[in-house]
């Protein structure tokens, strides 16, 4: 219409650093400009690969000094304060918040000059999920923070399912609308598997190049940390090698576990057969690399990394949490129960030994890959910045 406001979308999260949660944004930025909408991205000082990647694309950013991973109600207070004079300088018609730690700024949205509208998208529950084991003193703080923030929330988005049953258990939010989490496949830039093998032997560590044709190669890529789980696959590993001797594991990212694993490998005498090689930019292009994908997480939202080895056609074995289920059409085949180690081997032994299934598994993967196209994901998100 005519004299319709013109969209002016801020998106927002708390750090630069790799993730999920980095590149969800860089690519519905991306889509935004490309769609004429115009869009500004903002995170705190930690982290460059986000700001990279929207200067490739001269997408306009804003670091936020006082915007930071904390458990101190000061540094929040700070922040509030912070966006709000930022806010107030600028006429942005939607806020799009994306990361726990930033939603205080949904105050700052209502009580600055503009009152912007409020989206938050769930992109997780952390600590707050029923799966998270890990003693924690702050639980009932985070508890009380998101039922306190989330009042100055317009329009709640979950992106999977089960974030929003157990969110809805623990009393945060009656109602809320899920928007799956979308990729472009041609951004990928999918690599055929012999090119794949190559070139992530040449970027990974020297450690990698082993011999892909003799190997089942096994692939992961996630954070090293306590929520991916790592510690279950490694240590689970020489029963795997009874039933693949040739197996190879290769697991892609860094984290704070890394020395933690590290002495497992070593321990367990696995360093011809695990392999961690840190950080790779880019990774979804080597994922046709591997034989099955694995994911042995504790808890999770809606991984981008699931999605992209969809795309991949790798038949997958991984946790049955958060919204892996929904990624994978609820396929018994390739889910697990949590920490169920029987049932991983049970699983991970027809996966390994019958190759057909494997690709029968590639080929309802690769169909079912459509429900996450980033298009349908940025339609829904244009009618809520309405």
């Amino acid at each position: 219409m005519a004299n319709e406001t013109p969209k002016n979308i801020f998106l927002l999260c708390t750090q630069a650093d790799i993730g999920g949660v980095q590149i969800f944004i860089r690519d519905l930025a991306r889509d935004l400009k490309s769609r004429g909408i115009l869009v500004t991205v903002g995170f705190g000082p930690k982290g460059d690969f986000l700001a990279n990647e929207l200067r490739k694309l001269n997408i306009p950013y804003v670091r936020f000094k006082r915007l930071k991973r904390s458990h101190n109600p000061l540094i929040n207070l700070a922040f509030i304060s912070e966006f709000k004079h930022f806010l107030n300088k600028n006429n942005f018609t939607t806020i799009h918040i994306n990361s726990s730690n930033a939603l205080t700024a949904a105050m700052a949205a209502k009580k600055c000059k503009t009152k912007p509208q409020t989206i938050f998208t769930v992109h997780g529950l952390s600590l707050l999920d029923e799966n998270y084991k890990k003693a924690n003193r702050f639980k009932s703080f985070y508890l009380f923070y998101f039922k306190f923030f989330l009042k100055y929330i317009d329009k709640l988005i979950f992106i999977s399912q089960e974030n929003q049953t157990q969110a809805q258990k623990l009393n945060l939010c009656q109602e809320g609308q899920i928007i799956y989490n979308g990729l472009e496949p041609k951004n990928i830039g999918l690599l055929g598997h012999h090119e794949a093998q190559r070139h992530l032997s040449s970027v990974a560590n020297p450690a990698l190049h082993l011999n892909w044709i003799d190997s089942f190669s096994i692939g992961s890529v996630g954070r090293l940390s306590y929520q991916k789980n790592y510690d279950f696959l490694i240590n689970l590993f020489p029963k795997i090698l009874h039933i693949i001797p040739n197996a190879k594991l290769i697991i892609i990212g860094e984290g704070e576990d890394r020395v933690k694993l590290q002495e497992m490998i070593k321990t367990k005498q696995l360093e011809k057969s695990v392999f961690l090689t840190g950080e790779i930019i880019a990774s979804a292009k080597y994922l046709s690399a591997f034989d099955l994908f694995v994911l042995p997480s504790r808890y999770e939202g809606l991984p981008l990394t699931l999605i992209e080895a969809l795309f991949a056609g790798l038949p997958m074995l991984v946790t049955k949490v958060g919204g892996n289920a929904e990624i994978l059409n609820d396929s018994a085949d390739q889910m697990y129960k949590l920490n169920d180690k029987e049932n991983f081997l049970k699983k991970f032994k027809n996966l390994a030994q019958h190759k057909m299934h494997r690709e029968y598994l590639s080929q309802q993967n690769k169909k079912h890959s459509s429900a996450f196209l980033l298009s349908k994901m940025v339609d829904r998100y244009l009618n809520l910045y309405q």
